[in-house]
């Protein structure tokens, strides 16, 4: 529906003159996007947003049709249009009530096409765009004076269309555009990852910097909780600086060992990608050589492989019973390390030492008092009594600072109370708070250093104490029992029980030295036994050398076969034969093949002439070699972040580590299993078979029905 206003413009419009084919194509290269308007007569008002044909009944167009341009009085910027009826009422208000703006937007398609809109009367009959371009086509409709559509009309609604190839050059276009603003963000993110690729290197390295220093504060914070806590518990600091050294060194001597474990892992795995490599290499090499191969020397090879899965097989057979064996073996061992004879043994023999040393210690310290003389112990006993007021007058002064220091103490506590209670006018409340944690913390220290010392003093006055209470006692006991031998000689009878009394020591200390010679032959066997076991190391390393000999040997008769000259002659000589039959082949179907390819390359260039003519198809073709392009510089960047991401030092620590972990399982596997097939072979198998047949395994590896083994 079109307002009154626009009517106007309407009736105007259809007795514009026709432009010429080259002002529409200007007009239409001037505005990028635009839709290129239609050449039909009809008359129609183009929207921002869509086009609205209209069509008035021929009794109103008849004095704007028949004339070819539109009067100068029509063309002229008045405020009044001479001529049309729809100038005065409803299009004086519609135009008055119309701001500027909303005017240009409304006349959107009329007058130079991609500048500025001018103005409805000041646009020329050579500015305004024409319709009725060939293939379109419109259909009237009904309009009341005011321009609106009747309601109940019959007519249809408009069924204009527009067949212009320019409408699909302009989709192109904006498909263009869209694809270059697609190529533009694609390399602004391509700048920005290859500025973060820049920039990477410089992060880790600062990443690793903040790491060592979170390390490092992270010690420093545990020294100090440490140092804080034991603080607490009213323990010295010199105690806590030893534990903070102790733990220090720990750190140093683990962060080593990972280093050392780290580099060694490393080696590795570099030493086990060279054997991959080698590996490879040599398979290859085989399989080159295989496939050269004579069928005689082929079927002996399959011999000497059947024979060489068979071995294999028994090996495999041997090793299940070996480890069948090993469990058995590990079980007994654990039954005997359990055995609570075995502990009551060797708890026995430990407090035997304990004891042993105990005595000598008191025999000799006996024996250097008894030659000391009267005069010499009581020297030896002030010189202890000095020692020990000493170290009291020590503790004396350190009680005596520390109570200076809790009365200086106090008396500052009670300045700052003081300062506080009196609450001064110009005093600031931060000046308040500020004394208010000056008094809380002097509190703290204050009854921290009382029960320091107060619990120093009296656990040091009480161990001092007890110290020379014992010391004195053991020396007036000491003198008391000199005294006692030196007046009271033993009689002879008291001589003949301490004799007897001696023979009754030495005979329970000889029967004790006899149980110890047994326990130590018992100690003996055992450390033989347990050579014996380390020793199958080196004998399953026997065994693996000479089955390697054996592999060798194998392997070098099967090169000796391989390298035969006549085997490879009468190869050649074959290959010689496939390859002129096939040459003879191929040349009998040369023409055919030349004929067809003549008619395929005719074809081909037929289809590549039809498409270099077409531009859009060049177009696109450039716009796809674009887009790979594209592609390919994102699969490069994708490619680099895939590179960065492995490169990760951790996921390449986790990988050795797995990778060393499966090894060494593979290793102590194989050394386990070698290790107890040597043992059936070595002579002691005999006594660990009578043992394992006492114990209840037959040898077959089958357990009857014993349940416990005797332990000699």
């Amino acid at each position: 529906m079109l307002p009154s206003s626009d009517l106007c413009y309407s009736r105007l419009r259809s007795s514009a003159s026709r432009s010429t084919l080259s002002e529409k194509s200007n007009l239409f290269q001037n505005t990028p996007g635009a839709r290129r308007p239609s050449t039909s007569a009809s008359p129609s008002f183009l929207c921002p947003s869509r086009a609205v044909s209209a069509i008035l009944p021929p009794s109103q167009c008849q004095p704007f049709t028949q004339s070819s341009a539109v009067p100068q009085e029509h063309s002229s910027a008045d405020a009044k249009i001479r001529g049309c009826p729809a100038t005065s009422g409803a299009l004086s208000v519609a135009r008055s009530a119309l701001p500027n703006n909303a005017l240009r937007v409304a006349m959107a398609g009329i007058g130079s096409v991609g500048k500025e809109n001018p103005p409805f009367f000041a646009c020329t009959s050579s500015e305004r765009p024409v319709t009725g371009h060939r293939g379109g086509f419109a259909c009237p409709e009904i309009l009341e004076p005011r321009g609106l559509l009747v309601s109940g009309s019959s007519r249809a609604v408009s069924l204009r269309q527009v067949a212009d190839p320019t409408y699909f050059f302009i989709l192109l276009k904006e498909k263009h555009r869209d694809l270059r603003r697609e190529i533009g963000k694609f390399q602004a993110q391509i700048e920005v990852l290859s500025r973060e690729a820049e920039q990477l290197p410089m992060m880790r390295r600062r990443k690793r910097e903040l790491e060592k220093e979170i390390e490092e504060l992270q010690e420093k914070i545990a020294v100090i909780n440490s140092a804080v806590t034991l603080g607490r518990e009213n323990l010295r600091p010199e105690v806590v600086a030893a534990t903070a050294r102790e733990v220090k060194e720990k750190n140093e001597t683990k962060r080593a060992l990972l280093d050392e474990l780290f580099v060694s892992n490393w080696t590795r795995a570099a030493r086990l990608s060279s054997l991959n490599a080698e590996l490879n290499v040599l398979t290859d090499a085989c399989e080159e050589k295989l496939l050269r191969l004579s069928p005689e020397t082929r079927r002996t090879y399959e011999d000497l492989q059947q024979k060489l899965e068979h071995h294999q097989a028994e090996m495999k057979r041997t090793r299940q019973i070996v480890e069948s064996l090993s469990e058995e073996l590990s079980a007994a061992e654990e039954k005997v390390q359990s055995d609570p004879a075995r502990t009551r043994l060797l708890q026995l023999r430990e407090t035997h030492d304990t004891l042993r040393r105990c005595q000598e210690g008191n025999l000799h310290s006996r024996r250097v008092r008894q030659r000391r003389t009267l005069a010499e112990n009581r020297a030896a006993i002030l010189q202890e009594i000095e020692k020990l007021t000493g170290e009291i007058s020590d503790l004396q002064k350190k009680q005596k600072r520390s109570v200076d220091l809790t009365r200086s103490q106090t008396e500052r506590e009670a300045e700052i109370r003081v300062a506080l209670s009196r609450r001064l006018p110009e005093e600031d409340e931060q000046e308040q708070q500020k004394l208010r944690l000056l008094a809380e913390k002097d509190a703290e220290l204050s009854a921290f250093i009382e029960r320091y010392s107060k619990g120093e003093g009296r656990e040091k006055r009480s161990a001092t104490q007890a110290a020379g209470e014992a010391e004195l006692s053991e020396a007036e006991k000491l003198n008391s029992l000199l005294e006692e031998q030196l007046r009271a000689v033993p009689m002879p009878e008291q001589a003949e029980t301490l004799a007897r009394a001696l023979n009754e020591t030495k005979t329970a200390l000889q029967k004790a030295e006899q149980d110890l010679l047994e326990a130590k032959s018992q100690l003996e066997e055992k450390q033989k036994e347990l050579y014996r076991e380390e020793n199958m190391e080196a004998i399953s390393k026997e065994e693996l050398r000479v089955v390697c000999k054996h592999l060798e040997d194998m392997r070098g008769e099967i090169a000796e076969k391989l390298d035969k000259a006549d085997d490879l002659r009468r190869l050649t000589e074959e290959e010689q034969n496939q390859l002129t039959h096939a040459e003879k082949h191929l040349r009998g179907n040369l023409e055919e093949v030349r004929a067809a390819t003549e008619a395929a390359t005719n074809k081909k260039n037929e289809a590549m002439n039809r498409l270099r003519e077409n531009s859009v198809h060049q177009r696109l073709a450039d716009l796809e070699a674009e887009l790979e392009r594209t592609r390919r510089s994102v699969e490069i960047v994708q490619k680099d972040v895939d590179l960065q991401k492995q490169i990760d030092p951790n996921a390449v620590t986790a990988s050795c580590m797995g990778v060393v972990e499966t090894i060494n399982e593979q290793l102590k596997v194989q050394t386990q299993k070698c290790q107890w097939h040597q043992c059936r072979k070595t002579p002691h198998n005999v006594d660990m078979s009578s043992k394992l047949s006492h114990a209840g395994f037959t040898p077959d590896g089958n357990r009857k029905n014993a349940t416990e083994i005797d332990v000699v």
